[in-house]
């Protein structure tokens, strides 16, 4: 998936400074201006370089716009950069798919999430995985005709 800047580059975000951009991304999140949330992410990436944070907020921003497959995409990748430090990533990765209705993928990426993120930190959404994984399998069987 390709990260490409909408906005010019001259616009007034990008003379700002690597932590004034964060701030104001975070800000933009925050009052509930997704779209430009999403831009300044997009330009924090280009301008200062990938880490796994600026791809999780990224992806958080795209979730909250709406835009569950792409933020899927950015869930998994902001994973694969750090997946010690990440681990919700799987969790939101899942929790796209089954807003989007893709109950497979929904489903692999929470036994994946529950396999590889045990820590204690993450009890609340092992619990939701949990409870999640009950629907998606009632939902299979629907789908399947096997109620």
């Amino acid at each position: 998936m390709e990260l490409v800047h909408s906005g010019s580059l001259n616009d007034e975000y990008y003379e700002l400074t690597e932590s004034q951009l964060y701030e104001k991304a975070v800000m933009m999140f925050r009052v509930g201006d997704y779209s430009m949330a999403v831009h300044l992410f997009k330009l924090l990436i280009l301008k200062f370089g990938v880490n796994a944070e600026y791809v999780k907020c990224l992806a958080g921003s795209l979730h909250a716009n709406g835009e569950l497959m792409v933020a899927g995409f950015w869930y998994n990748y902001a994973y694969s950069i750090d997946t010690l430090s990440h681990g919700e990533c799987l969790y939101y990765s899942a929790l796209v798919s089954f807003e989007g209705r893709d109950f497979v993928t929904a489903q692999n990426n929470f036994n994946k999430f529950l396999q590889q993120c045990k820590h204690v930190s993450y009890e609340k959404m092992i619990k939701k995985s949990k409870l999640y994984l009950e629907v998606i399998e009632f939902k299979l069987k629907q789908e399947s005709g096997c109620e």
